[in-house]
């Protein structure tokens, strides 16, 4: 969950066709579409393009407007949204999408959980974007599962 999703980058793999219209002029290494990473890949990719595309964009258009106007972060750090609880300031593998959603991405090749920081207080209701029934209370610290194909995301509920 970013602003910006993109595949570009070196990685191993075949490279661009030189054909008409992909000439491989710009040394991008190998492809870059979602299928190109293998039929298991494809199948999460797309499922996160397709809720950013039909959930997130009108969203994130709000969020770009406000970089604009107001001179406010997209991406935030936690204490950013609850300066009043101390626990936010210590968080430096978590962020805030805008003011609702709080990502938890998963760094650790092969991990399928890990702690998650959910800040507020006892008034704040989080609730994942991919389990509807799972809300989480803010002020607390949890350790929530995250296979691969489930980054936690939650949206606060205000």
């Amino acid at each position: 969950m970013q602003p910006v999703f993109r595949t570009h980058g070196c990685r191993s793999g075949p490279s661009e066709a030189d054909v008409p219209p992909c000439i491989h002029v710009a040394g991008s290494c190998g492809e870059n579409e979602l299928w190109s990473y293998g039929a298991d890949t494809e199948v999460l990719l797309t499922s996160m393009v397709h809720y950013r595309a039909e959930v997130l964009a009108p969203y994130l258009r709000e969020l770009a407007k406000n970089v604009s106007a107001e001179g406010v972060p997209t991406v935030r750090p936690l204490w950013y949204e609850f300066p009043r609880d101390l626990s936010a300031y210590d968080v430096d593998d978590q962020f805030m999408l805008g003011p609702l959603y709080l990502v938890a991405p998963v760094t650790q090749q092969g991990a399928t959980n890990r702690t998650v920081v959910f800040p507020g207080g006892p008034e704040i209701r989080w609730q994942s974007i991919w389990d509807p029934t799972a809300i989480e209370t803010g002020g607390t610290i949890k350790v929530i599962q995250a296979p691969i194909q489930t980054i936690p995301v939650y949206k606060r509920n205000i």
